[in-house]
């Protein structure tokens, strides 16, 4: 068997394609000897050298030893478990459900310090061939490419992969809002249902659906005509119902609400009370405004649910929960509501975030703006 041996590392031939890699690696603190870390490689003996000099040019710069058999799915895995410790439950989830679905299947079985940009672009082509959205592609990329940069960071590759594919462009979507009749013909559809208030609500504060569902009537002052929103919730599989710190620090805020909003309120109010007498024992007294039907949490996909129904029947096309979400905040912006007071209101991290998602409704107040400086310098 044909040996090639170095000062740092040595190959040895094994078989016809086979060859054995040995590098030399530190002292051990404890003994003072050299370490040695083997392995083995297939294909020719330029193939073998190629793999020394990686191996050397990693321990040369710090590359972990263990990365050597480190799959991704190894080692996603582990940054799952990092992440717990640094990121909301929420947001977890929703890398957990990433890593499942997308990023192990394709990449799991590959070896971290094997893993190359063409496995990622491959990833990405076939993401975008079976149909999801370049937005929803170029969100997965953004999360591969920072679980590969911390495998970096933490020495147990050289180079992020992901660095050098593209991502596909952002693509500027078409918000969708409602019109004062579209928005007049979805309240109507909705006035003897369970949603009448929770969509009035929504409209008139833009808040979140989470954060609807999380508020209780403590929560609610309508003498003072203000709502302070202090909880979101959310669902998640095998736990149901969670509920959750706001989005933001400046999620957690109060909303003036308007006298009718607080009419339609104390209707809901009332209509919950007689229900709550209704079923006596069953209901369950959790203080929440909207609840399901024995008192307890009611789920966002069950309310997606209804509300889809309830969208059907006012004949309305493309309209989500979240639409009215936007719908408020447009309408809040035409009707020359300051900037900084419709991002308070929505509980926007900044205004700077509240102008990227509404600029479009901006230059007409431009407009507007110029015409009544004129008639001030007339």
């Amino acid at each position: 068997m044909g040996r090639t041996t170095g000062t740092e590392g040595s190959i040895e031939r094994r078989g016809p394609t086979s060859w054995r890699i040995q590098v030399r690696d530190g002292r051990d603190p404890a003994t003072g000897r050299y370490r040695r870390r083997r392995f083995t490689v297939r294909g020719t003996r330029r193939d073998a050298q190629r793999a020394l000099r990686e191996a050397l040019s990693e321990r040369d710069r710090g590359i972990a030893a263990s990365a050597t058999s480190t799959t991704v799915g190894d080692y996603l895995n582990g940054w799952l478990t990092r992440q717990a410790l640094r990121l909301k439950e929420s947001t977890l989830a929703g890398y957990r459900a990433d890593v499942d679905k997308h990023f192990r299947p394709a990449l799991g079985p590959i070896k971290l310090r094997d893993l190359r940009p063409a496995h990622v672009d491959a990833l990405i082509t076939r993401l975008l061939n079976s149909g999801r959205s370049p937005n929803t592609v170029r969100r997965l990329y953004r999360e591969l490419h920072a679980a590969l940069q911390t495998a970096v960071e933490l020495r147990l590759i050289a180079v992020n992969p992901a660095t050098a594919v593209r991502p596909p462009q952002k693509v500027q979507r078409e918000m969708r809002v409602l019109s004062a009749t579209e928005a007049r013909r979805l309240l109507e559809a909705v006035s003897d249902t369970e949603l009448h208030a929770i969509v009035y609500l929504a409209l008139e504060t833009g808040a979140r659906s989470g954060e609807l569902l999380g508020l209780r009537w403590s929560d609610i002052d309508l003498e003072l005509r203000e709502l302070r929103i202090r909880r979101s919730v959310r669902e998640f599989t095998g736990r149901g119902v969670v509920e959750l710190e706001p989005k933001t620090h400046r999620s957690r805020r109060s909303v003036a609400l308007s006298e009718a909003c607080c009419r339609v309120l104390r209707q809901h109010r009332s209509k919950q009370s007689e229900r709550r007498l209704a079923l006596g024992e069953v209901w369950n007294d959790t203080d929440l405004v909207f609840p399901s039907q024995v008192g307890t949490h009611w789920s966002p996909s069950n309310l997606r649910r209804a509300f889809r129904a309830a969208v059907r029947t006012a004949e309305l096309d493309d309209v989500t929960l979240h639409t009215l979400r936007h719908t408020s905040a447009s309408l809040m912006l035409m009707a020359g509501t300051p900037v900084t007071t419709v991002s308070a209101q929505l509980g926007h991290a900044s205004p700077a975030i509240t102008y990227s998602i509404y600029a479009h409704v901006l230059p007409g107040m431009q407009h507007e703006a110029a015409d009544q400086l004129a008639a001030v310098l007339a």
